[in-house]
């Protein structure tokens, strides 16, 4: 029931929820972290509808007595987590922060020995699709192949198989999901059919591969298509065996749009039309690195944000190299050479602001004091920009990294170095 479209600061609302699903992923080593969005009505006229999102995970919870800690500046649940984890807490302070600006708050909600929930809420008034907006969720021409087709999932993770559930629903599609092969394979074999069935691949006693060829044995391809779903790379997933029986083959993460470019390929070439593109927006062309060369090392502590800034940065065409920590950045400078550094500012061992006071201070040498350094930082408060540039950073870009922003400062960059 949520409005297609709300009138929020976008940035910001990204920039909490990389903070509570960056903490709950960093916090989690088994099983799996959850986001699920709901609208909540207005109560009165002066407290308008909002937007309630909880970020669940299955880590190792909060002790009672350490809760009242946590949205306290520079303040943890445990003084040890940051040696183990990395970072000094001011996370959460920032994101309530964040949230009470947007007209909301933050609370933990839940939290136990195998896991917790956090529940943000922002003002959420429903607006107009801006000038030219697209959404395939709401194109009718691309929707109408998928009405009341039948899908059959077979995932052995009952999260997958409640988001993709409940996405075919959206889309006007039946669907089916099982947990288990087996009970799926005697599902197809008492007389039961679908139009497309969607397989995991990596599942306990039969995977996705062996249970598509079982399935052949009862339904001939002309009956409906196979898709494989797979969190496994393509080279890994050809040593399992021939794939040529599956139509195709989506990788998780699955995106919305090439989940639905999928769907539809398969549906319509089943019955011979042709489907048309779901992708609202084109993909990136554009090599930066062919016009604005440059050696760009990256020192981030998080993992999440370690992929995701490479793979910006791959896409304009870079090969950063990467470092966990600041000592590790000041080893790095020494050895190569280097014309751009994207520095975090809260990691373990030596921070941002000290490891930037080192390299001005020529502890690397002369010629990598003047080096460019562009401050990385989940904090958007006022004088946060200031702090940066006094500590000596050249540029500031906030967390999560916006493509658009981090081109203009590539480019930046460069001319500088020229």
């Amino acid at each position: 029931a949520l409005p297609p479209w709300i009138s929020t600061d976008g940035n910001r609302l990204r920039q909490i929820l990389l903070n509570l699903v960056g903490n709950a992923i960093k916090f989690t080593t088994d099983g799996e972290v959850e986001v699920r969005a709901e609208a909540v009505p207005a109560i009165s006229a002066t407290k308008p509808p909002q937007v309630r999102i909880r970020v669940r995970d299955t880590g190792v919870g909060i002790p009672a007595d350490r809760v009242n800690r946590l949205f306290k500046p520079f303040s943890q649940a445990d003084s040890s987590t940051t040696r183990e984890y990395g970072g000094t807490g001011l996370g959460l302070a920032i994101s309530r922060r964040l949230a009470e600006l947007l007209g909301g708050d933050i609370e933990l909600s839940e939290s136990s020995p195998t896991g917790s929930t956090f529940s943000v809420t922002i003002s959420a008034r429903p607006c107009p699709a801006p000038e030219g907006a697209k959404d395939p969720m709401y194109i009718d021409e691309v929707l109408t192949d998928l009405r009341d087709q039948l899908a059959i999932l077979v995932d052995d993770n009952e999260t997958n198989c409640d988001i993709l559930t409940n996405l075919f629903n959206r889309w006007g599609m039946k669907s089916i999901a099982f947990t288990s092969p087996e009970a799926a394979l005697e599902h197809l074999s008492t007389g039961n059919s679908a139009d497309i069935v969607l397989l995991d691949m990596m599942m306990p006693k039969m995977n996705g591969l062996e249970l598509a060829k079982k399935i052949r044995e009862i339904h001939q391809p002309n009956e409906f298509p196979l898709l494989l779903l797979s969190s496994v790379g393509n080279s890994e997933l050809r040593r399992l065996g021939d794939l040529s029986i599956f139509q195709k083959v989506i990788h998780k993460p699955i995106r919305l749009s090439t989940m639905l470019d999928s769907v539809l390929e398969a549906l319509v070439s089943q019955s011979g039309k042709r489907a048309p593109s779901a992708h609202p927006f084109p993909e990136e062309k554009e090599r930066l690195a062919d016009k604005f060369p440059l050696r760009i090392l990256v020192a981030e502590d998080n993992v999440v944000n370690q992929k995701l800034i490479r793979q910006v940065l791959k896409r304009l065409g870079y090969e950063p190299e990467l470092v966990e920590n600041g000592r590790e950045a000041l080893a790095a400078l020494k050895d190569g050479e280097f014309e751009l550094v994207l520095m975090d500012c809260q990691m373990p061992q030596l921070d941002g602001f000290e490891t930037t006071k080192k390299i001005r201070a020529g502890s690397v040498g002369e010629t990598i004091r003047s080096i460019p350094i562009v401050a990385l930082t989940a904090g958007a408060m006022v004088g946060d920009r200031e702090y940066c540039i006094a500590a000596g950073m050249n540029d500031y870009m906030t967390k999560p990294i916006r493509p658009e922003e981090l081109k203009s400062i590539l480019k930046s960059a460069f001319r500088k170095e020229m």
